[in-house]
């Protein structure tokens, strides 16, 4: 098999007496967790508006430069920030099994159902094992 089927076969999680389709984090889901993230940064300023006063357009303009200066995109270092906390994380969790599991309706709560049954940590390992690279790494001895 090579590296783009096994990548694009992902992995599978079991919960609840159903199979789930982890795939590899592609570019869809990538390009959903940046307008989720975009729409959360908008919001909190929106939320601070009252309290910032004047000072709110000079933020809303510097947060669209931000923006566009590719800040927010999805391999910058605030993203992969932003991914430490659980919020964040659950909602990418989500997306990455709506995208794998088209077939069926995945409610938001799945996540939260999972994380009270404590099989948060099984979901990561099966997202790390369908963004994993099936080819194993060769070491420097193999090259005799």
């Amino acid at each position: 098999m090579d590296t783009a089927k096994a990548l694009a076969a992902g992995a599978l999680f079991d919960f609840e007496g159903v199979t789930y389709t982890v795939p590899p984090v592609v570019f869809a889901i990538q390009a959903e967790f940046e307008k989720y993230f975009v729409a959360q940064a908008y919001a909190n300023l929106r939320r601070d508006q009252r309290i910032l006063g004047a000072e709110y357009e000079s933020e809303r303009t510097s947060l669209r430069r931000d923006i566009d200066a590719g800040l927010y995109n999805f391999e910058s270092d605030l993203v992969k920030d932003a991914l430490r906390n659980t919020r964040h994380l659950k909602h990418m969790l989500y997306l990455c099994l709506a995208y794998g599991n088209k077939d069926r309706k995945i409610e938001k709560d799945l996540i939260e159902r999972i994380d009270k049954a404590g099989r948060s940590n099984d979901l990561m390992e099966a997202v790390n094992q369908a963004n994993s690279d099936p080819n194993p790494t060769p070491s420097p001895n193999d090259t005799k």
